[in-house]
């Protein structure tokens, strides 16, 4: 269920049987680079594309990488260990 990344993160997936919809990772903040965080989302989004044939439009893949780009640099800057990010779809998000 989880795998430690070289770069400090434990990958956490939807457990059998749950919603397949969701994913997070929990990144050391040390060892955390944005381009780690937004790689997972663009994995992420990939992922769900291909698993629930659900295509995700450019413009919300574009929004959901600032998002993820903004929150992550604002966790590193202020935060503290661990840094945690989920992404999950919903019907119409």
């Amino acid at each position: 269920m989880g795998d430690t990344g070289l770069d400090g993160s434990s990958m956490r997936r939807a457990p059998d049987g749950s919603d397949p919809r969701a994913a997070s990772v929990t990144y050391r903040r040390e060892a955390l680079r944005i381009a780690d965080a937004r790689h997972f989302a663009t994995d992420y989004l990939t992922r769900s594309q291909r698993d629930l044939r659900s295509p995700v439009p450019e413009r919300a893949s574009e929004a959901v990488h600032l998002v993820v780009s903004e929150l992550i640099t604002n966790a590193v800057k202020y935060g503290a260990d661990p840094i945690e990010l989920t992404l999950s779809l919903t019907d119409d998000a």
